[in-house]
């Protein structure tokens, strides 16, 4: 994956290849399920902690609990090999359209303080 250069300032080298890796392993094993995925919360403003975690969106396919599942496992084992705490939020693309129309708070957050990891699809 082409990390986005604007995370270098925002990512410790450590968090920024566990989210490389992250993404990474999800687009690879799962392509046809992962549609986006963007970075928010305190590390995409820039105002975290040592002890934040590392707030990742997933718009899949989908909602599907088991798929969920796989996706935390995934960012568990990341999480441990290089001592970071990824928090994957895992939105159906129907469930996360019905929310941009509704303007749900979450939604308006990501929008305005997100950072794409991958490109939107077309």
């Amino acid at each position: 994956m082409a990390m986005n250069e604007s995370l270098s300032h925002l990512l410790a080298p450590s968090e920024r290849q566990a989210v490389e890796r992250f993404v990474d392993t999800l687009l690879q094993q799962y392509p046809e399920r992962v549609m986006e995925t963007v970075l928010f919360g305190s590390k995409a403003r820039g105002d975290s902690t040592p002890y934040s975690d590392i707030d990742i969106l997933l718009i899949v396919d989908e909602d599907d609990w088991q798929f969920s599942h796989v996706i935390s496992t995934i960012a568990a084992r990341v999480s441990l090999e290089y001592d970071v705490l990824i928090g994957p939020r895992v939105i159906g693309r129907e469930r996360w359209e019905s929310m941009k129309r509704r303007r749900f708070s979450l939604y308006r957050n990501i929008a305005a303080e997100g950072i794409p990891l991958t490109p939107e699809p077309a």
